[in-house]
């Protein structure tokens, strides 16, 4: 995972002009990538278990946030439709509010992997309506030729493939944490769909050359 995590970095910032709505991902990978590094060194560091558990839990919850404020801000900028806009929005309020209440009510749990699942889970609807977008809007532009397209289905398969293992991690006793490996596997998919994401061409310059 932190290879392909190196690898999308060095291209977002190889190619961070060359599409300006993706330059919000430079920073959500390196984010990813000092994330990888503090859940690696964390461990090695001398310190009781009980910090080293608090500095991860919080560096997981600022990813966490970080990370559904970009997927959704993103996909806002290539929806058309005023309402499903708006029904992005929404879930977006309805999610944050959910993580309040929780936050509240289980104040002394400072993580908590219900967490990630309801991002997951609040992640797929705004994916479903760009999809849908897609089926009743026409566009001149090949699929494989839209960024957009690259980083929403890596978006919607990272999330919908996270909420059966979410649900099921905790059933799994010993082999939770080889069931959660998975999750690496994910975004290292994600990862390697966010450089081809960079890698499209611009529609200018492919008009151009037209």
């Amino acid at each position: 995972m932190m290879m392909a995590t190196l690898a999308a970095l060095a291209v977002s910032l190889r190619y961070y002009n060359r599409h300006k709505d993706l330059r919000i991902f430079t920073y959500y990978i390196l984010f990813s990538f000092l994330q990888d590094l503090t859940e690696f060194f964390a461990p090695a560091v001398k310190m009781d278990k009980l910090t080293s558990r608090i500095i991860l839990a919080y560096s997981e919850n600022a990813f966490m946030l970080f990370e559904f404020f970009v997927c959704n801000y993103f996909i806002l900028q290539h929806l058309s439709s005023a309402r499903r806009r708006m029904a992005v929005k929404v879930n977006a309020l309805i999610f944050f509010c959910l993580l309040l209440y929780m936050g509240l009510r289980y104040y002394k749990v400072i993580y908590l992997r219900s967490f990630f699942l309801f991002e997951a889970i609040f992640l797929v609807l705004p994916c479903l309506l760009y999809f849908y977008e897609l089926f009743v809007n026409v566009r001149p532009e090949p699929l494989k030729n839209q960024p957009s397209f690259w980083i929403i289905t890596g978006i919607l398969f990272l999330n919908a493939c996270s909420i059966p293992m979410l649900l099921t991690v905790g059933l799994l006793g010993k082999y939770s944490q080889a069931a959660f490996f998975l999750n690496f596997i994910l975004y290292s998919i994600f990862f390697i769909l966010i450089i081809r994401a960079y890698l499209c061409t611009p529609i200018n310059q492919s008009a151009h050359a037209g």
